[in-house]
């Protein structure tokens, strides 16, 4: 809403000191009239060229009358003032660039006359703007010469706000937000009751808020705009563009009531596309459906075809007309220009049409929105949680959170759909299209039952039902249909429990060990959890949580209490099991009864049960080989962001697939990275080392080298000893290599061990030495590490020239090295 300097509106400030008066023009010579004559003519010319700006005729007789009054009478204040205003018009008109005879005239007239004119340079300032093409006005160059004019104008006049006022307009223009406030507050010090002052004040405050991002996380500049926009209205209240601007603010702060009220008054004295829209969003904001339909309808007679749909579409869905939803959807789905509608209008087109499978419409307007559609097609926990988290303002959380709720709605998921419509508007971005969309969406008819229905339950639980009292205590923690509230839940939760609902012994079990709402308590939670001993849950937090492992039949209790569990269909529980039996935890290893444990957790969606069974899958552990299967379990893993699965998805892209894929093993890594796996850290380093699937970067592959390390991966030592060696991004540091290199040795890492040996076999770094280097492969090789036929016939040769007694002895003193605590 920056208001532009041309030269009509400057045309026009000129006129604001002048009155209009109807003196007659006159022929007579100059030199046959009076003073008061010529003034007389001269004045009313100049009123005659204000009238009609075309007449330059009148305008420059008027120079040549207030001329001749100035020639005879010098010290005229009233002839210099118009006779100087004359002058800057006339060079405004011709757009002169001699301004010579200006400066000299504002030289010597009176300095009283200053605060009301303008000086010679920033008569420049303007002719600047208007001979620069419209293209070229925003270049460093043009702008910084634009500032140099104003600050000769300062110098020149000192006592004119329009130097400052101009000043903070350019400074917008250059981005210095901070300058360009600085700059209008002066100017409305200067001149505290004129509206134009205080209104580029509060454009430089708005304009901060916009440069930082989303403006609803920086409502104070908003605020403040706000303030000096009211200032300006009340100031000039027939001016309705200063109330439209302060009405948007004021919708921007969520002051609904004072922003309809303006948009009104300006609606009713001179209706515009931004007093419609503005009301039709209160009309939203406020819940009121039959009035957005008819702005709607007034927005797209009158303004905007495209918008005043969109307008009318939000109010057919807040109103759950079906036959108006499906006629707007309809209209809106033939335009398919990107730019003339936003996502969140076509995703309801598209849920409203029916057309959610492929969103046929959403595709055809958007086909650059990958990751929205992305996410449609294929709704993952990962992809959901990467998408809210990776945002943190006010706007995209907003959108987010909207998409979510939108998405969970077509999936008929209408607890999820209320837990993220609740989040979108706790966003307060009022004017952001997802905002007013959540608005709409709030409206649906399963969510309105869904809340009514909550609303009884809880009133039933208020009123002593047993089973509501459980149930409600959920919800406040699950924290879909209520916002979540710890206390209330402990609440209804002892209040079920006082009824003896097991269930409800269980929930104050986990409460009492999580700490939620109160201190956590392992003796109260034991208490609860004895309360409920054939509960499966239960059993699985007695022994995952509650026995004393110093206990002498623990691992017995253990076991018991998990397999019971587990054989009532508790997924944890069965996962756990399953553990136990692949490791050989408390019970023999068998690995088929790890697969069949793994595989009833997994068909219940536990996550790490799938990685665990795709893992068995994939290697035929336990059961028959199967890589496709086996990797579709990783993949579930995966996507519901279990680190492990994700790290060995970059694993298999990287080193396993037939068909290497450096991006997607980039991605995978960088996933598993972000949760802190060490040798995904490490890997993903090695992709930046090498810049395979990204591009290359010695310092990002160090800094995740040393972040492996400080995450207890030993491989990144392997890799830091090899970036030092090389002096990749950094100096070459033998001392520094060998170090990190014996760190992974010392931690008995076969590949660090080999490593180590070719070091010693090669004279890299260390003095050559095959009695070492044969010693620290024997000893790698015992520790796991398969030789290639190359690697062995290199050290077959080397065994040839030492005697096989002085290696031996060599092995047992670095076994003991290696015995040795660090």
């Amino acid at each position: 809403m920056l208001r532009l300097i041309n030269l009509s509106l400057l045309l026009l400030v000129l006129a604001s000191c002048a009155t209009t008066d109807k003196t007659t023009r006159s022929t007579a010579s100059p030199s046959n009239l009076s003073g008061a004559e010529l003034f007389s003519q001269g004045y009313s010319l100049y009123q005659t060229w204000l009238q009609d700006q075309q007449d330059i005729d009148s305008l420059k007789q008027a120079r040549g009358k207030l001329a001749t009054l100035y020639e005879i009478e010098p010290n005229n204040v009233r002839a210099q003032f118009y006779y100087y205003r004359v002058m800057i018009s006339l060079a405004l008109v011709e757009k002169s660039k001699n301004l010579s005879e200006v400066e000299q005239l504002f030289e010597q007239i009176d300095s009283s006359l200053y605060h009301e004119l303008i000086a010679p340079a920033y008569l420049q300032f303007l002719i600047a703007q208007e001979v620069q093409p419209k293209s070229q006005t925003s270049q460093p160059e043009f702008l910084q010469k634009l500032e140099d004019f104003l600050y000769v104008a300062m110098q020149q006049n000192p006592y004119s706000a329009m130097n400052w006022k101009a000043l903070s307009e350019t400074k917008v223009k250059q981005g210095d937000y901070d300058l360009a406030i600085a700059a209008a507050a002066m100017a409305q010090h200067m001149e505290p009751n004129l509206a134009e002052f205080s209104y580029q004040l509060a454009e430089a405050y708005n304009q901060k808020a916009e440069s930082l991002g989303c403006v609803y996380d920086y409502a104070d500049y908003i605020e403040k705009s706000a303030g000096h926009l009211a200032k300006a209205s009340a100031l000039e209240p027939e001016n309705p563009g200063y109330k439209q601007y302060t009405a948007v603010q004021y919708q921007r702060l969520g002051l609904l009531p004072l922003s309809a009220h303006l948009a009104n008054q300006v609606q009713q004295v001179a209706p515009s596309y931004w007093s419609t829209l503005l009301l039709a969003e209160n009309s939203i904001l406020t819940g009121q459906a039959q009035q957005t339909l008819a702005f709607g309808e007034t927005m797209q007679l009158e303004y905007s075809n495209i918008l005043g749909l969109k307008m009318q579409f939000i109010g057919a869905v807040m109103a759950n007309n079906g036959a108006e939803m499906k006629r707007l959807a309809e209209e809106l789905s033939v335009i398919v220009e990107p730019k003339a509608q936003d996502v969140f209008t076509t995703l309801m087109v598209d849920y409203i049409l029916a057309t959610t499978e492929d969103f046929d419409h959403t595709k055809a307007a958007y086909p650059d929105k990958k990751r929205i559609l992305a996410y449609l097609d294929y709704t993952t926990d990962l992809r959901e949680h990467r998408m809210l988290n990776e945002v943190t303002d006010s706007c995209s959380q907003s959108d987010l959170n909207y998409l979510v709720a939108l998405n969970a709605v077509i999936q008929q998921d209408y607890s999820k759909g209320l837990k993220y419509l609740r989040q979108a508007l706790a966003s307060k971005a009022y004017r952001q299209t997802s905002f007013l969309w959540a608005k709409a969406l709030a409206e649906h008819p399963q969510l309105k039952e869904l809340q009514l229905t909550w609303q009884s339950k809880l009133e039933q639980a208020n009123s002593g039902n047993k089973q509501a009292q459980l149930d409600v205590a959920k919800a406040y923690l699950k924290a879909d249909v209520f916002e979540r509230n710890e206390a209330l839940a402990l609440d209804f939760a002892r209040k079920a429990a006082a009824q003896d609902v097991e269930e409800a012994y269980v929930l104050l079990a986990d409460i009492y060990l999580q700490g939620m709402g109160v201190e956590a308590d392992l003796t109260q939670a034991k208490t609860w959890l004895n309360k409920a001993p054939e509960h499966p849950r239960a059993m699985y937090l007695m022994a995952e949580r509650v026995l004393d492992e110093n206990s002498a039949n623990y691992q017995q209790q253990r076991v018991n209490l998990i397999t019971k569990a587990a054989e009532l269909g508790y997924a944890p529980a069965m996962y756990t099991l399953g553990k136990l039996y692949y490791y050989g935890e408390y019970l023999a290893q068998d690995l088929p009864s790890s697969v069949h444990w793994f595989s009833q957790a997994a068909e219940q969606g536990h996550s790490a049960a799938h990685y665990y069974y795709g893992m068995g899958l994939f290697y035929g552990e336990g059961t028959a080989k199967d890589e496709v299967e086996g990797i579709k379990h990783i993949f579930a893993a995966a996507h519901k962001r279990h680190a492990l699965a994700q790290s060995f998805l970059g694993i298999y892209y990287h080193f396993i697939s037939e068909q290497t894929d450096y991006q997607e093993a980039a991605y995978w890594y960088g996933q598993a990275a972000v949760q802190g796996v060490p040798i995904a850290l490490n890997n993903l380093g090695d992709l930046y080392e090498n810049g395979q699937g990204v591009e290359q970067n010695y310092q990002r592959a160090i800094d995740l080298y040393e972040a492996s390390v400080q995450a207890g991966g030993v491989y990144g030592n392997i890799s830091l000893a090899h970036v030092y060696r090389r002096g990749l991004g950094v100096k070459i540091d033998n001392k520094k290599a060998l170090d990190y290199l014996f760190a992974a040795v010392k931690a008995q890492e076969a590949d660090a061990q080999f490593e180590l040996a070719l070091w010693y076999a090669r004279g890299i770094v260390v003095r050559p030495s095959a009695v070492d280097a044969l010693a620290w492969m024997t000893i790698a090789k015992n520790n796991g590490y398969e030789l290639s036929l190359s690697e062995l016939a290199e050290f077959t040769t080397l065994a040839k020239s030492v005697d096989q007694q002085q290696v031996n002895l060599k092995v047992a003193s670095l076994q003991d090295w290696l015995a040795q605590k660090s």
